[in-house]
């Protein structure tokens, strides 16, 4: 083959390269901006839930005498179980695991 073809060869190589590596890095991107509105959506669901269940758990214990003493209990527990999982789970999602930074698919030579 000829000089010019196989530089038209490479370069062809190299531009295909280079679209595929964008192609990856564009998908590298929306995939985080979805995980990262995944992350907020979560914490306002969690923000709205947990005054709602902490309401009525506090409602049952308030009028502890209109309720049976294993609902009561059960009460009890579940506004444990669940300040305490939202206390977890935020602290997972926001303080626990750190940001992945996007960076350049293309290798260094």
């Amino acid at each position: 083959m000829s000089s010019s073809t196989e530089r038209a060869i490479a370069l062809a190589t190299l531009e295909e390269r280079l679209r595929q590596e964008r192609e990856t890095f564009d998908q590298m991107k929306e995939n985080d901006r979805r995980a990262t509105r995944l992350r907020i959506t979560m914490g306002w669901i969690a923000c709205v839930m947990l005054p709602v269940i902490a309401s009525a758990c506090l409602f049952i214990l308030y009028n502890h005498d209109l309720f049976t003493d294993a609902t009561v209990t059960t009460v009890g527990i579940a506004l444990l179980v669940d300040v305490t999982g939202m206390v977890l789970g935020i602290w997972r999602v926001f303080a626990g695991s750190p940001q992945e930074t996007l960076a350049p698919v293309t290798p260094r030579e």
